[in-house]
């Protein structure tokens, strides 16, 4: 499938849509305790707004299946192109400042993107801070303790660590036991370099390997890089 029928195809159902959807349908569910009951229900009760979700939960699962089907630059450049063109197709947000990253885990794509980004959220603002504040105690020797906003501390704040956290959050909070395979249209930074491997440690210790555009590929487990 070519770039743009990809993109026009899928331009409602992009990864950021897919987890607001699945988040929502679960959120439901815990506030009225029980599954939706679809038809006897009645359409502005929370059952009701549970069964939307829920509908919205299977066509979004769908459209997960068929972008995971996608060679992954393919998918981070039509993600750009929906999330990152003014109505005359310019740019908003350059390659040079800003990061897209996506992984699989259970045969499910994740998009993550840095702090700047449009589609970065309030809740992932709020993992990022709860992870730097976790790394600062496990880790204050790795970590920057006098200035928690500067170097290395802002790799939190990164696409790697959002594609991590994003997939972390929909498996039970923890990829304990994956084998990931990580893409990212920019090369690695130094923060990231050096905080990845002990992010990796507080999600669960899997094992990632990211490839960056110029082809290094880099792998880390047990805290640190293995190759």
């Amino acid at each position: 499938m070519g770039l743009s029928a990809f993109s026009r195809q899928n331009r409602r159902y992009f990864v950021a849509q897919f987890r607001a959807s699945l988040e929502l349908f679960a959120e439901g569910q815990e506030r009225a305790g029980k599954p939706a009951t679809g038809w006897l229900t009645s359409p502005n009760s929370v059952e009701g707004e549970i069964a939307r979700a829920q509908s919205e939960r299977q066509e979004a699962e769908i459209r997960l299946r068929e972008l995971a089907r996608e060679e992954p630059r393919d998918l981070m450049d039509a993600f750009r192109r929906q999330h990152g063109l003014d109505l005359l197709g310019d740019p908003i947000w350059s390659r040079e400042q800003n990061s897209v990253s996506t992984c699989q885990v259970e045969g499910n794509p994740y998009l993550g993107v840095n702090s700047q980004a449009l589609t970065y959220s309030s809740r992932d603002n709020s993992r990022a801070e709860q992870l730097r504040d976790a790394l600062i105690q496990d880790f204050p020797k790795r970590m920057n303790t006098d200035n928690i906003g500067h170097f290395p501390n802002n790799a939190v704040f990164h696409a790697e660590a959002t594609c991590l956290l994003r997939a972390a959050r929909a498996n039970r909070g923890s990829l304990a036991g994956k084998t990931i395979e990580v893409t990212v249209d920019r090369e690695i930074c130094p923060s990231c370099i050096r905080l990845l491997p002990i992010i990796g440690l507080e999600l669960g210790n899997p094992t990632v390997t990211f490839t960056s555009p110029s082809g290094r590929v880099r792998t880390m487990r047990d805290g640190s890089w293995v190759k």
